[in-house]
């Protein structure tokens, strides 16, 4: 999913039934009791600064936007106890003629000029969940149809701000009154949601999003229903490299900042309600720490904090934002890269979610998958 290994939390644990994993024995017994006393040690550490109003959010996109599996899966996660989900909005899936390189003759903000097939299975979600008593998160995102970048090629590539304000305004008007929280762009500083993410090395990316970003933020302001409703900037993924912007030097260049967290150029401050982030971390656990500084994982959460801190003192951004963990898992194995045993990932989901839950500063807490990736 990511172009580097990034966990996503799985569901349903099967037992064992490999006889090669049963021949562990007693030593399988002695790690789940181990695991478990973790955890206990954990939630007895609560310091008075948790916040009881953090929200826990929950994201299946495959199931949720399938008109086959949308509302069994929504009866399972009710019954979690989990009151809002996340859902991705693919410009390029709503679009008309998404593979042209010129742009179809359409109304952009009219959601009867979108691809039928796709609206009809968004309002049955929402509808859907609206029954079950759960609220819906939008994130309008890329990949974008190809008429709608600067080079027409591809699907991700330097998309047109203004084009995409008009996708967010059709669903502003559509989805208005029965949504009440959007993020912007899933994953902006991944190449496979937004390029370049370079330019003569340095992060290019940050500045499109910027752009992108301030567009869609109009869009549902503009619409009088959507006034009160929460705007949440970021959604960066954990962690970065040659390809991948860091999500701190990415925050930095979205809100005009050098690495001194000063203003670089003349900008306005970014307006938002909270900052949304990925914290995935690696099969070591919860408590692993990234050498690079401008890497946040679950354990470093307080990179973010002071982050948002000198960037709210900088006028890049407001000031002390809260943070939407908007996507956070763990993966299971077989994954070689990222999965962890049937006993360690509860006992890590556990443990990253306390890690969350004592963080002041954190607004929401999402669990991503319902299922692990085949």
């Amino acid at each position: 999913r990511s172009a580097m290994p990034t966990p996503v939390t799985g569901g349903t644990v099967p037992s064992y039934r490999n006889p090669d994993r049963r021949r562990r024995g007693s030593g399988c017994i002695d790690m789940r009791i181990a695991l478990l006393t973790i955890v206990l040690v954990a939630l007895l550490a609560a310091p008075a600064g948790a916040s009881p109003r953090q929200v826990m959010s929950f994201e299946a996109p495959d199931e949720l936007f399938d008109d086959t599996r949308r509302d069994a899966t929504l009866d399972e996660i009710r019954a979690f106890g989990v009151t809002q989900v996340r859902q991705l909005v693919y410009w390029q899936t709503f679009a008309p003629g998404p593979n042209r390189k010129r742009k179809p003759r359409f109304d952009a903000t009219d959601a009867e000029d979108y691809r039928a097939a796709a609206i009809g299975r968004l309002d049955r979600l929402i509808a859907a969940a609206q029954q079950r008593g759960i609220r819906v998160m939008l994130t309008p995102t890329g990949p974008v149809p190809r008429w709608a970048t600067k080079s027409k090629k591809g699907n991700v590539n330097r998309p047109n701000a203004r084009q995409f304000g008009q996708f967010v305004t059709m669903l502003a008007r559509r989805y208005g009154d029965q949504v009440s929280v959007w993020s912007v762009w899933n994953e902006p500083n991944q190449p496979q949601f937004l390029m370049p993410q370079y330019r003569k090395g340095r992060p290019y990316s940050p500045r499109l999003y910027r752009n992108l970003y301030r567009s869609a933020h109009r869009a549902i302001r503009s619409v009088r229903s959507n006034r009160r409703d929460k705007i949440l900037v970021g959604e960066t993924s954990p962690r970065g490299n040659e390809n991948v912007v860091h999500p701190l030097a990415f925050l930095r260049g979205m809100a005009c900042l050098n690495r001194k967290y000063e203003k670089t150029r003349s900008c306005s401050r970014l307006p938002a309600d909270g900052y949304a982030h990925h914290a995935y971390t690696t099969r070591i656990g919860p408590r692993f720490v990234p050498d690079d500084r401008d890497d946040v994982t679950i354990a470093v959460l307080d990179r973010l904090v002071e982050a948002l801190d000198r960037a709210g003192r900088a006028r890049g951004l407001p000031r002390r934002l809260r943070i939407y963990l908007t996507e956070f898992g763990i993966q299971s194995e077989p994954d070689r890269i990222s999965g962890v045993s049937f006993e360690r990932q509860p006992a890590y989901y556990a443990i990253a979610e306390h890690m969350a839950y004592v963080n002041p500063r954190v607004a929401l807490f999402s669990q991503y998958l319902m299922r692990d990736d085949a």
